[in-house]
């Protein structure tokens, strides 16, 4: 969700570049502003993105062929602030925790594999992660 933001925020400061602008202005000033506005931003949503205070952690334990399945789709967690790189690191010996939105992006993912009964298994784990957050949120 914050990666769609960035997009378009991107593209949005590229034409508000363009239309001020005009064609007057050389290329390298183009980027050298661009790259300024992108640097703010990207820095602002690292702080949007840091757990507060009140983030629960869901624990969750793989079974080596949910692992084995999660990490073999790794690629489609692309824009998830390191997740691809976690559970690519996960060996399956303990348990591991994760905040909702990482939670939000491994449903995403497992979701397209529900068709296998290993893909189900690891949906429904996933579903009782994001239910315990939801709930302890509920109590606050």
């Amino acid at each position: 969700m914050v990666d769609n933001f960035i997009a378009i925020y991107i593209r949005l400061c590229i034409f508000e570049l363009v239309i001020k602008r005009s064609q007057e202005v050389e290329e390298s000033s183009y980027i050298t502003e661009l790259c300024i506005l992108l640097k703010k931003e990207i820095a602002r949503n690292k702080e949007m993105m840091k757990p507060g205070k009140n983030d629960v952690k869901a624990y969750i334990k793989f079974e080596t062929e949910e692992l084995e399945l999660l990490q073999e789709n790794t690629w489609q967690m692309a824009e998830s602030f390191g997740l691809d790189r976690r559970i690519d690191n996960l060996t399956g010996s303990r348990k591991v925790g994760f905040y909702s939105w990482d939670l939000d992006c491994l449903e995403s993912v497992v979701s397209d594999l529900t068709g296998t009964p290993v893909g189900e298994k690891l949906y429904e784990k996933i579903r009782k992660g994001m239910d315990f957050i939801q709930s302890h949120r509920n109590k606050r």
